[in-house]
């Protein structure tokens, strides 16, 4: 099981694992240059149920903007991927 800790002033997601109760970071993901400096707030991860997620999506704070991330989980590790920001509006 991951945990994503979006950084409001930092731009950056940090990913935890909850395996063997030790909730670790394993990784850390900076926001691509272009998108910094609105404040990543809220995040979802969306896919089937019961299926390991497929995309991460990050809100932001000071901007009107849903970031996209491909999911790719690779050795125990859950590494995000950016795809593209789109407009709210």
């Amino acid at each position: 099981m991951f945990f994503a800790v979006n950084d409001l002033s930092g731009d950056i997601i940090r990913i935890v694992s909850a395996n063997n109760d030790l909730y670790e970071i394993i990784n850390i993901v900076r926001v691509p240059d272009i998108e910094k400096g609105y404040g990543i707030r809220h995040g979802a991860f969306y896919g089937e149920a019961d299926v390991e997620a497929l995309y991460y999506l990050v809100d932001y704070e000071l901007s009107n903007k849903i970031l996209s991330f491909n999911i790719k989980y690779r050795d125990g590790n859950l590494e995000l991927e950016f795809i593209h920001s789109i407009s709210t509006f």
